[in-house]
């Protein structure tokens, strides 16, 4: 008979596998006033049984008519969805998409990034 204690500091902790979400929707609305004009964004990130994913870090690309590129990111709340507000964006067709979304219990169904890609002119 062996009196070994096994040395639990030694052995690695598993971590749990992370749930996924998605992204459900990306919708826009355009404001127009006599000096400007802005573009809202509301990005909805949802778990697999279509539950909001609350806190979860999601980064909007933007392709401006020169070509282009900037990320902007904002937090989800509780009903799952992140808003941004794009103001002093050139004229002509802007493109958007959600490049990336982070969580730390959540990891993002990768096929859903860049696929939602919505096109405006400004």
């Amino acid at each position: 008979m062996s009196n070994h204690k096994r040395d639990a500091a030694a052995e690695p902790e598993s971590t749990p596998p992370k749930d996924t979400m998605y992204v459900e929707s990306v919708d826009l609305l355009k404001l127009y006033s006599r000096s400007s004009h802005r573009i809202r964004v509301a990005v909805r990130i949802v778990d697999k049984l279509k539950r909001p994913v609350d806190m979860a870090e999601v980064n909007l690309m933007v392709r401006l008519p020169s070509g282009e590129l900037f990320t902007v990111n904002e937090s989800t709340e509780k009903d799952g969805v992140a808003f941004f507000e794009l103001s002093g964006l050139e004229n002509g067709r802007c493109e958007l998409g959600v490049s990336d979304v982070g969580h730390p219990y959540f990891e993002v169904n990768s096929e859903d990034l860049l696929t939602q890609w919505r096109s405006t002119s400004i």
